[in-house]
């Protein structure tokens, strides 16, 4: 089904596959998994080096949470990969950064954001908007009962709505 549909791209084309380690085996996997596991990594295999990009620009993205190199080396190779860049997970200063961004004008410029961002060091720049929208809520809690809700960018969110975000998480 891929080869045919970008297999001859003459213009071009921008492929996504995310959480390819679901279809890809680890090194030395092979012999442990069953035949139709063994038969779909082969096929996908076959389908990366039959994607004609002699002419065409194929530009393939693959995501995984797994560390690359566990994958068997017959999918990482040179000639199949060009490039495997990692992201790190946030630091502190970066997630004060994404709380911001995510926060932008709803966040309270005195607020110090330095306890969670502690905090949210280290975790998925999605859990970090995650406690971002629930510190909007907590903030939310704030406004008198008979508040328009259209109008919650009036709500501000203070060191506290960050605090009790954070122990929401991580009671879920």
């Amino acid at each position: 089904k891929l080869a045919s549909q970008y297999g001859d791209a003459k213009r071009g084309a921008l492929l996504f596959v995310e959480d390819i380690d679901q279809e890809v085996l680890d090194e030395g996997e092979e012999d442990e998994v069953g035949a139709d596991a063994q038969r779909k990594f082969r096929e996908l295999l076959n389908t990366l080096d039959g994607i004609d990009t002699k002419g065409a620009q194929v530009f393939v993205i693959f995501t995984t949470n797994k560390d690359p190199r566990r994958f068997d080396p017959t999918f990482t190779r040179e000639s199949r990969l060009d490039s495997i860049i990692n992201f790190t997970m946030p630091d502190q200063d970066t997630a004060a950064r994404l709380l911001r961004w995510y926060l932008s004008d709803r966040l309270d410029p005195t607020a110090d954001i330095t306890s969670a961002s502690a905090q949210l060091a280290g975790l998925r720049p999605v859990s970090i908007k995650e406690v971002a929208a629930k510190a909007v809520l907590s903030a939310a809690r704030r406004l008198p009962r008979d508040s328009d809700l259209n109008n919650l960018p009036t709500c501000i969110v203070n060191g506290a709505d960050l605090d009790a975000a954070l122990r929401v998480s991580k009671e879920q």
